[in-house]
């Protein structure tokens, strides 16, 4: 009966440290838009490299859970078409892009294009279907939101990456007429690895006119040696070893063109573990330097890497913010 009873309270105890386990696994947004786990006694904590970046400030709110509100309807949208299409193929791999006409225009309507963000090796571009389809119907414009090839996929490298890019607007230009786009105007969106690629081809793509880039890196020298753990072997290989010069050459900070015009819009916040917001700051500068006249740098004070998230409460205004610059700039 003792070994029994032994054995049972083994047991318990094990139970309790799994259960104490699992409740500090418990992650959770703040609506600074930074991940909170949650700790044995029921209180929050952010990672060590936000809590750094604090330094010793306490937001209000910055350690609670947060849950926001969707920026629009399901039923809002409902009654919006909305595409897909391959436009590539590989030997291992189909990619797609989701196409959304603009609503009630007459003639060719200017194009935003969506890149997804997931660290270069993760992420789809249906994600961002639903707010495809509330910029084709209420803006003016039509949506795309565009698949490519990702870090682990069969010789997938950056240079890969952005000819898949680039041959998806030549797809768009090749069925502008089926689908009324006027691929003369585009406009590139994007966050966190979106926004390092949103931001490369509008510095590259010669009918790019306006960038919204969501804390997005644009200098991947500085931006590989400010993650954690440094990048993976897998990921050095995806940027072609991690060399310097390839490096400077994918960097959308070293491309900014000096005879053509780009409206660019730049969030970031000041609490990002991925994504320095210096990266804003400094591509921002780079882009006067070279004589770009609209540009308009947003720096959110103790905001983290998700800030145009609904987990975010300030994704709704990233998100309308962006979309207002384009309507404005689309025509420059």
């Amino acid at each position: 009966m003792r070994r029994i009873l032994a054995i049972l309270l083994i047991l318990a105890l094990a139970a309790t440290v799994a259960a104490g386990q699992n409740a500090k696994k418990k992650k959770a947004p703040s609506r600074y838009g930074v991940s909170l786990t949650q700790q044995a006694d029921g209180s929050w904590k952010a990672d060590k490299k936000v809590t750094a970046l604090l330094d010793g400030a306490k937001p209000e709110g910055f350690f609670e859970p947060y849950k926001g509100e969707p920026f629009f309807t399901e039923e809002s949208i409902a009654d919006v078409p909305c595409e897909e299409v391959v436009y590539k193929t590989y030997p291992d791999r189909k990619l797609v892009m989701y196409i959304c006409r603009a609503v009630g225009v007459d003639g060719p309507a200017p194009v935003v294009c969506h890149i997804h963000g997931g660290g270069w090796r993760s992420g789809h571009p249906r994600g961002f279907v639903p707010k495809l389809k509330y910029i084709a119907k209420y803006c003016g414009l039509a949506g795309v939101s565009i698949q490519y090839s990702l870090e682990g996929q069969t010789d997938a490298t950056i240079s890969v990456t952005m000819q898949d890019l680039h041959d998806a607007v030549q797809y768009l230009r090749d069925h502008a007429a089926e689908y009324n786009l006027d691929t003369r105007h585009l406009a590139f969106c994007g966050h966190s690895a979106g926004g390092h690629l949103s931001a490369m081809m509008a510095m590259t793509e010669p009918d790019a006119k306006v960038l919204a880039g969501w804390a997005g890196p644009y200098d991947l020298v500085s931006e590989l040696k400010y993650w954690k753990d440094g990048p993976s072997p897998a990921m050095q290989r995806y940027f072609h070893d991690g060399k310097i010069r390839q490096l400077r050459k994918f960097s959308p900070v070293n491309l900014v063109p000096k005879k053509r015009q780009v409206a660019v819009q730049l969030y970031q916040g000041t609490c990002d573990p991925l994504v320095h917001y210096t990266q804003a700051l400094n591509f921002e500068k780079a882009l006067k330097k070279a004589g770009q006249k609209t540009v308009e740098c947003h720096i959110y004070e103790y905001y983290g890497h998700s800030i145009n998230s609904v987990n975010c409460d300030k994704g709704s205004e990233v998100f309308f913010k962006s979309i207002q610059f384009v309507k404005e700039h689309i025509y420059d």
